[in-house]
């Protein structure tokens, strides 16, 4: 849920997911519902080489060399 009303059409959706292989998958399966909600938006992905191949459907794709975390 949003804290206000998200816009009706954003230019750019941008999918962050850069850790663990289970997430990046369940992030690349939103990207089809999000393109059919917002078609005129270019969707960004930002992730790690080793998952590049996830992310064929994204309109670009942006790589982390690493990731610090927790």
């Amino acid at each position: 849920y949003f804290a206000h009303e998200p816009p009706a059409t954003p230019r750019t959706v941008v999918l962050v997911a850069t850790s663990y292989m289970g997430d990046v998958l369940l992030a690349a399966q939103v990207l089809a519902p999000l393109r059919a909600r917002w078609p005129g938006a270019r969707f960004h992905a930002v992730t790690q080489r080793r998952t590049l191949d996830l992310w064929s459907e994204a309109d670009a794709v942006h790589l982390v060399r690493r990731v610090i975390s927790d």
